[in-house]
């Protein structure tokens, strides 16, 4: 058996109802067949959560969990960066401007928290569109979808884009054909999936809920040979209004409170306290963070140097940080 996770939280009702422990057995190693779980990324809390819901026990030894040690999830073939910003559609349509004039082939995610704020501003950015002297259309992909709404939309985000010559005046609009170089997404919903090596930037607005939000989103960026950071990037965008609307949501939810709500505390402490007020490499941070813990032979790696705000020193520009 062959289980795919996504994520987590979302499969929780369906976990809940599968059974792999050995009935009247007290060894949970023993099963009639085998099982293979395949994760985009995980932590030591998904992990526990797993075997909670399973009734597995995964070798602390190593011997059944093929992870990564931090050297081989360390990413700094993408820039990443953080910035405050109480407008950051305005900084995205900024910073993909001049992308947009150039290439019509290039792709673009713009990530956030909310159904509601996705709608707002995905209304906005085609309304911005619209006033451009570029052709390019842009979708939308939110949780409460279809499965087969979000297959056709990340295939259309993936589909070869031919060369589209700029808007002239009295230029026929029904000559141009769809193309689709920005896809508006809630946190969750797009995060895995989206294997398009013309994605060349994700702007993500709103505090990440966790490491593994971090993670996945950045994981979209930078898929082919010639990645780089400097022409690829991962945009944090943070405001004060933003953490507050993330603590809000956890400690006004209804649904599983107790534990998995400190792990949702824990999780945007962790993300905060890398991102906001970093003591070194935030790309050697994140790969720390998501590396094997079990690995006891690990060669440590160095710090990004070129693709992060911390190592480049913008950081404290964007927060005034003398």
């Amino acid at each position: 058996m062959c289980i795919m996770v996504y994520h987590l939280g979302k499969s929780l009702p369906y976990y809940q109802r599968l059974s792999l422990r050995p009935e009247n057995s007290a060894n949970t190693h023993e099963l009639s067949i085998p099982v293979l779980f395949m994760t985009a990324a995980c932590t030591l809390d998904m992990k526990q959560q797993l075997s909670n819901l399973t009734g597995l026990n995964f070798d602390p030894h190593n011997r059944n969990i093929f992870w990564p040690n931090a050297d081989g999830m360390m990413n700094i073939s993408v820039m990443t960066k953080v910035i405050y910003s109480t407008r950051p559609l305005h900084s995205f349509q900024s910073m993909i401007r001049p992308l947009l004039l150039k290439d019509s082939q290039k792709s673009f995610v713009f990530y956030a928290n909310s159904k509601a704020l996705i709608d707002r501003c995905s209304v906005n950015f085609s309304n911005w569109l619209d006033t451009q002297p570029f052709h390019s259309d842009y979708l939308k992909l939110i949780g409460p979808m279809k499965k087969e709404e979000k297959f056709h939309i990340t295939k259309l985000l993936c589909a070869h884009k031919k060369e589209i010559p700029a808007r002239t005046e009295g230029y026929d609009p029904s000559t141009y054909t769809f193309n689709p170089q920005s896809l508006f997404a809630t946190s969750g919903a797009a995060n895995t999936g989206i294997d398009n090596p013309q994605v060349h930037g994700v702007f993500r607005v709103e505090t990440p809920p966790s490491v593994v939000d971090c993670l996945q989103e950045k994981g979209r960026v930078g898929r082919r040979k010639e990645a780089a950071p400097s022409i690829d990037f991962y945009i944090i965008t943070i405001s004060l209004e933003s953490v507050i609307i993330l603590l809000q949501r956890i400690y006004s939810s209804t649904t599983h409170k107790g534990k998995y709500q400190s792990n949702l505390f824990d999780d945007l402490k962790t993300i905060l306290t890398t991102i906001v007020i970093p003591k070194g490499c935030i790309n050697l941070r994140l790969a720390r963070l998501a590396s094997n813990p079990y690995s006891h032979h690990d060669i440590p790696p160095m710090h990004c140097g070129t693709a992060c705000s911390y190592c480049i020193g913008d950081y404290k520009k964007s927060f005034r940080l003398s």
